[in-house]
């Protein structure tokens, strides 16, 4: 199992990482951190899932689906696994 990465921005670059092994097509770069990441890239719930778990291979940290809606922006998923993986 990966080592999660401890820092905000080491979990940023995993998230945008996963992000665009999903949707290829995606200026990840330009997402801002408080974009609506599923409105603004169009993905639907299979995109999700992929992105989820893109970032549980390369963290180790599985995140709760009940808590996908805390993940829907940069900011927001990074909060979350900083707190899962600190747990």
């Amino acid at each position: 199992m990966p080592t999660a990465p401890r820092t905000e921005s080491a979990l940023l670059t995993v998230v945008r990482t996963s992000i665009a092994s999903v949707a290829p097509e995606a200026d990840v770069t330009s997402l801002g951190l408080d974009d609506d990441i599923v409105e603004t890239l169009d993905l639907d719930s299979m995109d999700v899932l992929n992105v989820m778990a893109g970032v549980a291979d390369r963290t180790g940290i599985e995140v709760p689906e009940r808590h996908y809606p805390r993940t829907r922006t940069l900011r927001g998923f990074v909060a979350e696994l900083l707190e899962l993986g600190s747990s």
